[in-house]
């Protein structure tokens, strides 16, 4: 027979913890910052007089700085989790 360690909590704690909201890490941060960036561009490239191509450089250009962010600025520790 399997057995397992792992501690499951009751469904009571569970609602309690999930009511506070999500604990967004770094890098989550990071992964929704890529896509809103070019979002952002497209959308402002279209409602200014600045072409599109130009807009989507622009979001390109601050998705690589979040980029070389999370990889070499504050990369991960081993050993170290995400909360």
């Amino acid at each position: 027979m399997a057995t397992s360690d792992r501690y499951v909590e009751p469904a009571e704690q569970q609602s309690e913890t999930r009511a506070t909201g999500p604990d967004l890490s770094r890098y989550d941060v990071v992964l929704v910052a890529i896509p809103l960036a070019f979002f952002s561009a497209v959308l402002f490239g279209h409602l200014s007089p600045i072409s599109v191509q130009v807009a989507i450089g622009l979001g390109a250009v601050f998705s690589a700085i979040a980029v070389v962010d999370a990889l070499f600025v504050n990369p991960p520790r081993p050993g170290q989790r995400a909360p």
